[in-house]
């Protein structure tokens, strides 16, 4: 929007420019004043000849009237005539300015000025300049085809445009690079991506693939998603779809919405929904281990987390506070949620951890001082106090 301000301010300062030219405009030969100059003259010459038709005025004293008005005439002229050539002079930097800033304007609007949202909509118009960062993207992945972010990137972009087949061909390119070394999430993409261009249409291709993948990678979220539809519509096995979308739902966490519809599939299937826990608040004691020889100083930075109990997966809740001493209780609930959640899962592990770090860090690093558990979801009913110990990350510090 600011870019149409900057257009129309300029273009109201070449009309403002203009104005002043256009006032003094009576003064320039052709106009209004030489315009009424020669009616004057043309009035001056039909009296003269009425006057000869009455008798009044002699052939010969016509003439010299007529040239008498004449001489009149360019007498008016002349003295029009300077002031007119001067003010042209200083009109021709006042119509070059105009040009300009009606140039400037337009150009300004139309390369950096948001046009396209006015006339197009704004979803058009985002949807233009996908299109062009997509071909930009394409430049640059020719020149450099190793570069496994930016393929993950243009097959994503590629898929938020509806362009599935070129999204399949950008991660197929994937696979085959040997430095990508999430082989397993790449391929669920890929799968996922086979299913969006053919959403109506599962296939022997798409089950092979996500039945790869939950072998290697069971926990697998997009994974055990459209396994479980392909255990309905490709293998006909109720009972494995079933177990897919509980895992799932255990597994978690997922966002509430989507929570929702896997709830949906289970009770369709005839099967049990797991159960599902809220707890209001967790309570987190932090202290010292007993093997410690040599403690970090305080003050310090304490981050305590909640998440799932698997390699890499993402914390559900995380809090950071500053200790001047341990041991210290720190309470977590729905305030430090990382990702909107539909709660934790009864029978599943969760890791709760804790984490000192120096002061003035920005995050959770390697050398920091870390203590965690693993407890079952059930485990959270009660609102228990659960006791976290911090060891020293290099073995010279503990025993």
């Amino acid at each position: 929007m600011i870019f149409v301000l900057i257009a129309l301010i300029l273009t109201a300062l070449a009309i403002l420019t203009l104005w002043w030219p256009l006032k003094r405009a009576r003064r320039v030969p052709g106009t209004s004043t030489d315009a009424f100059n020669q009616q004057l003259g043309e009035d001056a010459f039909r009296e003269l000849e009425e006057e000869v038709s009455r008798g009044d005025l002699d052939a010969s004293e016509l003439t010299r009237a007529q040239d008498d008005v004449q001489k009149n005439l360019d007498t008016s002229r002349s003295a029009v005539d300077p002031d007119a050539r001067i003010y042209l002079s200083r009109a021709e930097p006042f119509g070059v300015t105009v040009v300009a800033l009606v140039s400037a304007a337009v150009l300004a609007f139309w390369f950096f000025g948001n046009w396209r949202s006015a006339i197009l909509g704004v979803h058009e118009a985002s949807h233009h300049s996908l299109v062009r960062a997509i071909d930009h993207f394409g430049v640059h992945l020719r020149k450099h085809p190793n570069d496994i972010a930016g393929w993950k990137v243009y097959a994503r972009a590629e898929i938020v445009l509806g362009h599935y087949a070129e999204a399949a061909q950008a991660y197929q390119k994937l696979l085959r690079l040997p430095a990508n070394s999430d082989h397993m999430a790449t391929l669920a993409d890929y799968g996922e991506t086979l299913i969006l261009e053919h959403p109506t249409h599962f296939d022997r291709t798409e089950n092979r693939i996500f039945n790869e993948v939950l072998a290697k990678q069971p926990e697998n979220s997009k994974a055990l998603w459209y396994g479980g539809l392909l255990a309905l519509a490709v293998q006909h096995d109720v009972p494995l779809a079933i177990r897919r979308f509980r895992h799932l739902l255990e597994d978690g966490p997922l966002p509430p919405a989507f929570a929702a519809i896997v709830r949906e599939r289970i009770v369709a299937l005839g099967g049990k929904v797991p159960a599902i826990w809220h707890p209001r608040e967790l309570r987190i004691r932090v202290g010292w281990a007993k093997s410690l020889n040599r403690k970090p100083e305080l003050p310090a930075t304490l981050y305590v987390y909640v998440g799932p109990d698997r390699p890499h997966a993402p914390p559900i809740w995380v809090r950071r506070v500053t200790v001047n001493r341990l041991p210290v209780t720190v309470i977590l609930d729905a305030s430090d949620a990382m990702l909107a959640t539909s709660g934790f899962a009864s029978n599943v592990s969760y890791r709760i951890g804790a984490r000192l770090a120096p002061q003035d860090s920005r995050g959770m690093g390697h050398h920091d001082f870390q203590g965690r558990q693993a407890l079952a979801g059930r485990l959270f009913r009660g609102n228990p106090l659960i006791r976290i110990a911090l060891e020293s990350p290099h073995p010279l510090h503990g025993s």
